[in-house]
């Protein structure tokens, strides 16, 4: 995995098959492939840790590692951010809970800093968080993006917002944080209806 001589076919690929053994090896491996020169295999990786995180919640997380690695996926330009790709596409991404239809509404990008940043913040608003900033509506963005405002860290949210559509889209006037998270949790209904608008469209066409 975290030879660069080796074939990139394979590397891309190891990331699932130590997903299937949670041992402290395995999770440092990936870990450590989270700096890799190749997108993919930094994707799959992370993919790879939240999937053992789900299985082992009791998993030790070094936050600092986490958010450095999404301060470096943050760092590119916006271009490169839109362009990056995969070659072997997963149908869906389980820490996010997001189809394969609701993933073509985000690029892969956004879809790795969200699962890196699933490792080390509560999954389940951070789930709706995302869900909400591929709905149609723009008020339920803009609770989404006010959420990631208040629990993101500063120097990483400079930065994610810069790269994500409709940044500026969040209330002026800061909220607590209790009280965004409670609007946040109230929306869920809100964005699966939403969503699931968004998938009969998508299949009508």
């Amino acid at each position: 995995l975290l030879d660069p001589n080796e074939d990139f076919a394979i590397r891309r690929r190891i990331p699932r098959i130590l997903a299937t053994c949670a041992t402290p090896r395995s999770y440092d491996g990936l870990s450590a492939a989270l700096d890799d020169k190749r997108f993919e295999v930094r994707f799959q990786s992370g993919r790879a840790l939240a999937r053992m995180l789900g299985q082992l919640p009791s998993l030790p997380v070094d936050k600092e590692a986490v958010y450095a690695a999404v301060l470096r996926e943050t760092s590119v330009d916006r271009s490169l951010w839109n362009e990056q790709r995969l070659i072997d596409e997963p149908a869906q991404n389980e820490s996010l809970q997001i189809d394969d239809l609701l993933r073509a509404r985000a690029n892969r990008s956004t879809e790795h800093v969200f699962t890196l940043l699933s490792l080390v913040l509560p999954r389940t608003p951070l789930q709706i968080a995302f869900k909400g900033l591929l709905t149609s509506d723009a008020v339920l963005r803009g609770t989404s993006l006010e959420y990631l405002e208040s629990v993101v860290p500063r120097e990483i949210w400079s930065r994610l917002s810069a790269l994500l559509d409709e940044a500026g889209a969040r209330p002026a006037a800061a909220r607590p944080r209790e009280e965004v998270l409670d609007e946040l949790l109230r929306s869920n209904q809100s964005i699966e209806l939403n969503l699931e608008e968004i998938r009969k469209r998508a299949a009508g066409d």
